[in-house]
Order: C-alpha cells, then sequence, then structure tokens
C-alpha cells in the first residue's frame, strides 16, 4: 500500500537539552534537595512537552507530498487482522517525511 503524506520540513533536535534548560528558566521552576523524584519526573515531562509542542509550530509543512510503501500481509492466525511487513522501516521511513529524524 502506497501512502502520500505532506510531512514537516526537518527539525534539528539537537539544541533540544537547552530548550528545555531555557524553558526550565523561564517557568521559573525550583528544585530543591526536598523535590520528590515523581515531581522531577513530571518537571522535566512538562518542559519537554511545552518544547516539543513549540517546536513542532514553528516547524513548516512540506510543499510536496512524499510517498512511502508499507508492506501488510494477512494474519496467518486472524483473517480479519492484517500486520505491517515492514513495520521497522515503515516508521524509519515516516519519521523521516515527517523531519523527525
Amino acid at each position: 500500500m502506497d501512502l502520500m503524506i505532506t510531512g514537516l520540513t526537518e527539525w534539528q533536535t539537537g539544541d533540544f537539552e537547552k530548550e528545555v534548560i531555557k524553558d526550565l528558566t523561564a517557568q521559573k521552576v525550583k528544585i530543591t534537595h526536598k523535590t520528590t523524584d515523581k515531581e522531577l519526573s513530571n518537571i522535566a515531562k512538562n518542559s519537554s512537552l511545552r518544547v516539543i509542542n513549540k517546536k513542532v509550530n514553528e516547524v513548516k509543512a512540506n510543499k510536496k507530498a512524499q510517498k512511502i510503501t508499507m508492506l501488510l500481509v494477512q494474519d496467518p492466525e486472524f483473517k480479519e487482522k492484517w500486520i505491517v511487513q515492514n513495520e521497522d522501516e515503515f516508521l524509519k521511513e515516516l519519521s523521516a517525511k515527517f523531519g523527525l529524524n
């Protein structure tokens, strides 16, 4: 099955950590010795999600649709179910086309 998608232009993820630190500073997050691991995890998750949301909104969409191929085979045990035969390759290609490599 061929799919035509319009993904995003490439998003450079190299400065992600710096962007998260900048976000934490802007949010005036206070971390002390009393901050629990669960609180730290939530702080990091929330900051990361804000940065990802901001970056995705900044990235431009590709002007031209691109073709990717998904190979499907019928599940031998459940005839009504289909399996993606080239799943790893397909997901890598899909990520690349959406600019998330």
